[in-house]
């Protein structure tokens, strides 16, 4: 079996390439797994093996993938023409009954990985994510010299397969305040899923930060700020204080260590905060109380207004960010 890949993501546990198996009793699947690398799962002689590549498919490049089989020396990998893998073992692949074959979608659900680091709940159907060309399944074994043959007869031109999907926001820069309906893209396979109207999105702009303030139905319109160089983030992306090693009332006028400032800094992200606030001296907590001012709407836009006002506690040292915590309600009036 052979197949040129351009993978857009690692999926989220092995995916087949393609899949003739039945509950791992009898037939093979060809896929890759949740870090890039291909596999065989073959039923030989009454057992199941499965072999893994060394080599990693690369992202965003188009890849030539193969696997081999054959009942005298056993199963190999190849990943653009050269070997990735090999497992020597003896006798003829069990083809499984009533069974059909699978191309780049799993047959059951399967538990996302690593599950210790994002700790999921409930088994999913998935898919490949990329691009799925030139599969072929071969009546008899290939040997090296023939697919190397064949991944070098294709020349594959530099650069990504495809672009890099970037998270939509509206034009960029600062712009007159206000809310605007908007249709925003985001990737073809993604968008032609939902079923949406015209201009069903809302981006609010501000006159003096490239942040935007973004409602897109692609996130089910859940709000989330756009900073001026293209960074999404939303859901409590205020929240830089507490344990361990946050300022507290009682060290306030203590300097934190360098550590928990890194820490802090790398979650400040709120420009526009800043601009409505005085500066603050070396290691004295001041909490700033003054509400932006009034804001009103341009004629034919959706009105936005601060229903809310910001109240931001900062803690500097010199230079050094520490903490910062800050609660802010902001609202769309539609007119």
């Amino acid at each position: 079996m052979e197949a040129w890949v351009a993978l857009d993501a690692y999926p989220w546990n092995w995916v087949p390439i393609v899949d003739w198996e039945r509950d791992m009793q009898s037939g093979y699947l060809f896929g890759i797994d949740p870090y890039g690398r291909i596999g065989l799962h073959a039923a030989i002689a009454g057992s199941w093996y499965v072999l893994s590549s060394s080599a990693k498919v690369p992202l965003k490049r188009w890849t030539h993938v193969a696997a081999a089989f054959d009942p005298a020396r056993g199963m190999t990998l190849y990943i653009d023409g050269r070997k990735a893998g090999e497992l020597a073992v003896t006798g003829a692949l069990t083809p499984p009954e009533k069974t059909d074959q699978l191309i780049g979608r799993v047959r059951d659900k399967m538990m996302p990985v690593p599950s210790g680091l994002i700790h999921p709940k409930h088994t999913i159907y998935y898919s490949l994510e990329g691009v799925l060309d030139e599969l072929t399944i071969h009546g008899r074994t290939l040997d090296a010299a023939e697919i190397g043959a064949n991944a070098a007869a294709v020349k594959i031109a530099d650069g990504m397969s495809s672009p890099w999907p970037v998270m939509p926001a509206g034009a960029a820069g600062p712009g007159r305040f206000g809310a605007y309906y908007e249709t925003l893209k985001f990737q073809d396979t993604w968008d032609r899923l939902r079923r949406i109207g015209p201009e069903p999105d809302v981006v609010v702009q501000f006159p003096q930060s490239g942040m935007r303030l973004v409602f897109w139905q692609g996130n089910n319109n859940v709000p989330a700020w756009d900073t001026e160089n293209g960074k999404w983030y939303t859901d409590q992306f205020m929240e830089a204080y507490g344990k361990p090693n946050a300022p507290t009332a009682k060290t306030a006028n203590r300097c934190p260590t360098a550590k928990a400032a890194t820490r802090a800094r790398a979650f400040w992200r709120a420009p526009m905060h800043e601009s409505w606030s005085t500066g603050v001296t070396p290691c004295r907590r001041r909490r700033i109380t003054r509400a932006p001012p009034p804001i009103r709407s341009p004629a034919g836009s959706i009105g936005a207004t601060n229903i809310g006002r910001s109240i931001p506690t900062v803690l500097r040292y010199g230079n050094r960010f520490c903490g910062v915590h800050t609660s802010t309600a902001f609202g769309l009036a539609i007119r």
